[in-house]
């Protein structure tokens, strides 16, 4: 949803989302990230307290954890927007969208 939000608003034309290539490098994080890649492919993030929660998840020893970037007196130093109710009032569902193409 974010990153389409930044194309429905012109900020980008395109977006490429990749990952470092299979066996880039070996070393103990690589097997807790690519767990994380599983759980965020079949995961639906909107805001970042989404993408927290999936990082979470990731792992069932708890072994992956989210570092939120906060100010000294616990505000948030980075506004989270929930793009999901953006995009609902941005975009229109198509009714029979399967009879489309």
């Amino acid at each position: 949803m974010y990153l389409a939000w930044h194309i429905a608003n012109n900020l980008h034309d395109k977006i490429t989302y990749s990952f470092m290539v299979a066996g880039h490098i070996k070393f103990t994080p690589d097997g807790f990230f690519g767990l994380l890649k599983l759980k965020l492919r079949h995961s639906e993030v909107d805001d970042i307290w989404d993408l927290v929660n999936v990082v979470k998840e990731s792992t069932p020893g708890g072994y992956n954890i989210a570092q939120t970037v906060l100010k000294s007196d616990g505000q948030r130093d980075v506004v989270g927007l929930n793009f999901y109710l953006i995009i609902l009032i941005l975009f229109h569902k198509l009714k029979n969208n399967t009879t489309l193409y």
